[in-house]
């Protein structure tokens, strides 16, 4: 049973993977009915981000208009330019007598003008023979100039469809440009020469910010005595800029995960992409999912890479080669998260209700944890023990399995934990650490946020509820934790900041102006994602607490998540709406020398 066909509503493919979840996801979840969730959950998700698609339709018919307009316009002008060249050659002629060789020429050029050009030969602006055909984001082809002077007058959509571009990057079309060359008379290539190649690659179309240089030049100058540099920085800290966002996928990212060299990116697209880090380039593109792939979980010892997908499947790959090395079935819905347990067992959590338990190295299947009254949305493993949010409102908890444990020892639930009034979305743990304030532990904790606007934060090892953090105006969407502070992103466009010890509110992070989807701690700073397209970084060092050091507007649609290869990384990786990746790395290699003149590099907050 699948929430919605997709593939049968392609326009509407975005909003139907992302409906699963909505904020009124487990209001609806009582009913078992996943079509009618879906169908719920479709108009209530993306109410303010359909404002672009209202608007773009409403503007396509003066768009349009305005094309044709520009199209009549460029006729006209042909014409009277012709018909003053006519003029003028007769002039000329009475004048004088043409010259044979004149005269060839005439011939040739009326023989030109009357070959009667293909209609997909032609620039659908200019209605001209395309000298250099371009893909824009909608598939159609343009002639470059063309569509480049109708992205130069401020349009943001196709010319054509009026469908409004995810983004304008333009991309040659070889097999139009081939057989335009293939088919064009010899006398209309001799009047119309096809324009040279633009290189471009197809998959690596990068956007890249150069302020790194110039930030680093200008703390140079800033910390050099007598304009002398006092700073020396290695040749490996400015092989690439603050920022590279690349595009590839069609559509939505929905999951991230990375390697210490490889980072690898879920897309409802049904493909996998592989990108090194080092060249921040797509390497591999794995294609065996049917539907949208929606989670990944990476398992570096084992050499293998787990996909969860929409097509109720998990697909193993190889991290070395690339290649699938088998797929586990048993899911009857979306498989939506998965956790890899001590490098010994992998769990998948699905919509189907159920989470399974898979031996890592054998890929046997050891057990089917059944339980959960609706849709299994995240887990998290703390000590021995598996931690399960679903839309039914509750947290399970589940004993860890292996190999060694066998799919029959042991009871399969260890305890429901009860509370929150809505839907579980986000799950978040912390292992146990000493107190700064006194000689009593901290932790271990489970936080859990919640639709009911609120997180709770529960013991790992007795499993009761010590506290129950409100605050938030709207659902709680993601969590994440460091050594001193919980953080927890809302649809209300705020991220709080709950100390670990008291878990008193310590601050309120303002900036984002839509719903807060992504967070991740990076080499001593915040990063956050949201639906207003920026990724925001907020100092969380003494010297720059809670404040906001960097917004970056990169991504040209939401930003739906965040990883990193851990809490002291210096690079964190996006994946966006608009199907693009980016790479976000700090200004300065040691945190320690945080912050710099920051008003000099565009994009840094003064």
């Amino acid at each position: 049973m699948v929430v919605c066909d997709m593939d049968e509503r392609p326009v509407r493919l975005v909003t139907s993977v992302e409906t699963e979840e909505a904020r009124d996801s487990s209001r609806g979840m009582d009913s078992d009915s996943d079509g009618e969730r879906g169908a719920a959950y479709e108009d209530a998700e993306d109410g303010f981000r359909d404002a672009d698609s209202e608007f773009s339709g409403r503007a396509r018919d003066g768009e349009d208009a305005n094309c044709l307009m520009e199209c009549d316009l460029a006729s006209v002008d042909r014409q009277e330019s012709e018909m003053k060249q006519d003029a003028r050659e007769g002039d000329d002629g009475e004048a004088k007598v043409s010259s044979p060789e004149a005269n060839a020429e005439g011939q040739a050029r009326g023989r030109a003008l009357q070959v009667e050009i293909p209609t997909h030969f032609q620039c659908p602006i200019t209605m001209e023979l395309m000298q250099d055909p371009v893909m824009i984001a909608t598939g159609h082809t343009y002639d470059r100039p063309a569509i480049q002077r109708w992205l130069d007058q401020g349009h943001r959509t196709c010319p054509v469809t009026g469908v409004r571009l995810r983004h304008l990057e333009l991309i040659p079309n070889h097999a139009i440009r081939t057989a335009i060359q293939s088919w064009a008379p010899a006398e209309l290539s001799a009047l119309r020469p096809l324009a040279p190649l633009h290189d471009k690659a197809v998959v690596d179309i990068h956007r890249q910010n150069s302020d790194f240089i110039v930030l680093r030049d200008a703390i140079e100058h800033e910390r050099a005595p007598g304009g002398a540099s006092a700073v020396v920085f290695e040749a490996s800290e400015d092989q690439h800029p603050v920022y590279t966002i690349t595009e590839g996928h069609d559509e939505i990212v929905w999951g991230v995960d990375t390697t210490p060299t490889t980072l690898f990116s879920a897309s409802a697209d049904k493909t996998i992409r592989a990108w090194d880090i080092a060249s921040r380039r797509c390497v591999q593109v794995l294609e065996e999912h049917t539907r949208p792939v929606l989670c990944l979980a990476v398992c570096v010892k084992h050499d293998k890479l787990f996909s969860g997908s929409y097509d109720c499947t998990v697909r193993v790959w190889n991290l070395s080669t690339y290649r699938r090395i088998t797929y586990l079935p048993g899911h009857t819905d979306a498989v939506r998260a998965l956790q890899v347990y001590n490098d010994t067992t992998l769990y998948t959590a699905s919509y189907d209700h159920t989470i399974r338990a898979y031996d890592i190295e054998s890929l046997e299947l050891l057990k089917v944890l059944r339980g959960h009254n609706g849709p299994v949305r995240t887990l998290v493993t703390v000590n021995d023990y598996i931690f399960s949010g679903s839309y039914d409102r509750t947290v399970r908890v589940w004993p860890a399995y292996s190999e060694d444990v066998g799919p029959s020892a042991g009871t399969d639930l260890v305890k429901t934990l009860k509370g929150h009034r809505d839907a579980v979305r986000a799950l978040a743990c912390f292992s146990r650490r000493q107190a700064t304030s006194s000689s009593r532990a901290i932790g271990p904790f489970v936080f859990s946020g919640s639709d009911d606007t609120n997180v709770r934060v529960w013991n790992a090892a007795t499993f009761e509820c010590v506290h129950e953090l409100k605050g938030h105006a709207d659902n709680v969407r993601v969590l994440t934790v460091d050594d001193r502070y919980l953080y927890s992103g809302s649809w209300d466009k705020t991220i709080r900041v709950w100390d670990l010890e008291t878990f008193s509110c310590k601050h309120i992070m303002n900036g984002h102006t839509e719903a807060v989807l992504a967070l991740c701690v990076m080499g001593g700073h915040l990063v956050s994602g949201s639906y207003d397209t920026t990724v925001r970084l907020w100092g969380v060092q003494p010297e720059t607490e809670f404040e906001c050091v960097g917004v970056f507007h990169a991504h040209n649609d939401a930003v739906r998540v965040l990883t990193s290869a851990g809490r002291n990384a210096t690079t964190v990786f996006s994946g966006s709406y608009d199907g693009s990746i980016g790479f976000w790395r700090l200004p300065i290699a040691d945190p320690r020398d945080w912050p710099p003149s920051r008003s000099i590099a565009n994009g840094w907050v003064s």
